[in-house]
């Protein structure tokens, strides 16, 4: 599902500025909530994301993980090998 506009995502990170900016997969179990995926930083380049909250009571997981994709995009990681790598120009479609 794209971020904000379609299946499980589509009521998540509404009004962030991140509509279509992400292909994000969901998982719910008892206590467990999970997010897996790519998205795009704000200079467009595209980050794998995978998280999981494992906790009793997970209710506040999804909060938790949305936040990782917002931080994600609008204050991406800085000063690693990755963040400094060459884009091959692969785009999120």
């Amino acid at each position: 599902p794209l971020i904000a506009m379609d299946g499980t995502m589509a009521r998540r990170l509404r009004n962030s500025g991140l509509d279509g900016k992400g292909r994000i997969k969901t998982g719910y179990l008892e206590n467990v909530r999970s997010i897996a995926g790519f998205t795009r930083d704000d200079t467009d380049t595209t980050w794998a994301i995978v998280g999981m909250v494992n906790n009793d009571p997970a209710w506040n997981g999804q909060a938790v993980l949305d936040r990782i994709i917002y931080s994600l995009h609008y204050r991406p990681p800085t000063g690693t090998t990755l963040s400094r790598a060459q884009s091959g120009g692969t785009k999120i479609r």
